[in-house]
């Protein structure tokens, strides 16, 4: 199966002070090491964890880059744009593009589920319906939004 995560399942391996989310997470990427899962992220999730402003912490995070086979898609045109549709919309708020550009991308390259511990933007109702109706519009599959426990 093909699953896109975004930048909260990989800081979820290193959620300390969230035992049950770590726990979940761990084992999730233990799925990942086994291969039964394939998983991709974008360049928006490189972005982010590059941007973590704790120093070990980014270390932490680039460490787990490397540990697993993540495929690493770019940020389309195609993206931008169903991502930018998602914000017109008010799907998510403009505040959080990172959040339109991981569901853009996993939609345009038609992954079927999205992996986030994002309650606030991404693992929701409202979100799920939502986006997967102007998915629907524009031609795109729909894009399960889900947590790592989930799948």
């Amino acid at each position: 199966m093909k699953v896109y995560i975004d930048t909260s399942v990989i800081n979820g391996l290193l959620a300390d002070d969230a035992p049950e989310i770590q726990e979940k997470t761990k084992r999730f990427f233990a799925r990942v090491s086994g291969h039964e899962l394939a998983v991709y992220i974008s360049g928006t999730v490189v972005a982010e964890i590059e941007a973590t402003p704790n120093r070990q912490r980014r270390i932490d995070l680039l460490g787990i880059l490397e540990r697993y086979p993540f495929h690493i898609l770019d940020v389309t045109e195609d993206a931008l744009q169903l991502a930018h549709e998602y914000m017109a919309r008010g799907i998510i708020p403009l505040r959080s593009r990172a959040d339109t550009l991981h569901i853009a991308v996993a939609s345009v390259y038609g992954i079927e589920a999205l992996v986030s511990w994002n309650f606030k933007h991404i693992v929701k109702h409202k979100t799920r319906l939502l986006a997967n109706a102007v998915n629907g519009e524009k031609g795109y599959g729909q894009v399960d939004l889900c947590t790592p426990e989930e799948i």
